[in-house]
């Protein structure tokens, strides 16, 4: 999401909403409101920002961050906001990508295993590996945290 239309047409799919009048009123907004937010002709509150953020699952600072992109009036503003996204929010997937093949290349190559094991073994821990960081991957792009002790997720 770049932009505050796309996070409202997000927040419509997370909702299985098909009109800006009901996601007017999942917002608590006047319905009236939500053209002029896509025009950018009013600018979305915290409030509303968090409560968006919570519908799409991401965390507050990354709408609101959007949100002040989106009406910055001089390119050092819309630079301030755009690497504060980058920096905070923005996850390579060529790195990720890269992560894996090296996992991958790493356990079929017998990392953790003892010399005489055979090739199923290796592709059976490699697949474990690789899911092992998939999920991990999926945590850390979707920004949320474990906490072991509770058995709780944190957005």
């Amino acid at each position: 999401m770049k932009t505050i239309n796309e996070v409202l047409d997000a927040a419509k799919e997370a909702r299985g909403l098909d009109t800006d009048y009901k996601l007017a009123k999942t917002l608590e907004i006047k319905p009236g409101h939500m053209s002029e937010l896509r025009d950018k002709k009013r600018a979305i509150d915290n409030l509303t920002a968090c409560r968006l953020a919570d519908i799409i699952g991401c965390d507050p600072m990354q709408v609101i961050a959007i949100v002040e992109l989106d009406r910055a009036k001089n390119d050092e503003k819309a630079g301030f906001w755009r690497n504060f996204l980058n920096q905070r929010f923005g996850k390579s997937a060529a790195s990720v990508a890269l992560v894996l093949c090296l996992t991958m290349t790493a356990a079929l190559s017998g990392f953790g295993e003892g010399s005489g094991s055979n090739l199923t073994a290796k592709v059976a821990s490699a697949a474990e590996v690789v899911l092992a960081l998939l999920v991990l991957t999926y945590l850390t792009l979707h920004n949320i945290q474990i906490i072991p002790a509770m058995n709780l997720y944190v957005c």
